[in-house]
């Protein structure tokens, strides 16, 4: 379990700075960033979308701090 905590911990992290990367560089370019003939928009729609999958998403930080407490963590991947 205690690896599965830091699995979780380093993906989650991964996944919340990835999207404050995004948003920097969103924020330097603007609604241009966002039309489809510009890359980018593909990246800033992608990590938005990975931000909301269940296995990386902020609330994860919650199931690792429920494990961390000795609570039962919502989360059903700790129970494999």
């Amino acid at each position: 379990m205690p690896q599965k905590m830091r699995v979780q911990l380093a993906a989650t992290h991964a996944i919340v700075e990835a999207v404050a990367a995004v948003d920097l560089v969103q924020a330097a370019v603007g609604t241009t960033g966002l039309r489809n003939e510009h890359a980018f928009q593909k990246h800033f729609r992608d990590v938005r979308t990975l931000a909301h999958h269940a296995y990386v998403s902020a609330s994860r930080y919650e199931s690792v701090g429920q494990l961390m407490l000795g609570v039962d963590p919502e989360w059903p991947f700790y129970g494999l």
